[in-house]
């Protein structure tokens, strides 16, 4: 009984790490993206 209480707070906290990388990822992106698009219109501003 133990070791399935401990097997299902083992797969919680795996999907909790997937889940925070793929958020982290996401975030990570979202971020290019936008920092490409402010260069590309400071590119455009400026020039």
């Amino acid at each position: 009984m133990i070791a399935a209480v401990v097997a299902v707070v083992v797969a919680a906290a795996a999907v909790v790490v997937v889940v925070a990388a793929a958020v982290v990822v996401v975030a990570a992106v979202a971020a290019a993206v936008a920092a490409d698009d402010v260069v590309v219109y400071l590119f455009e501003y400026w020039t």
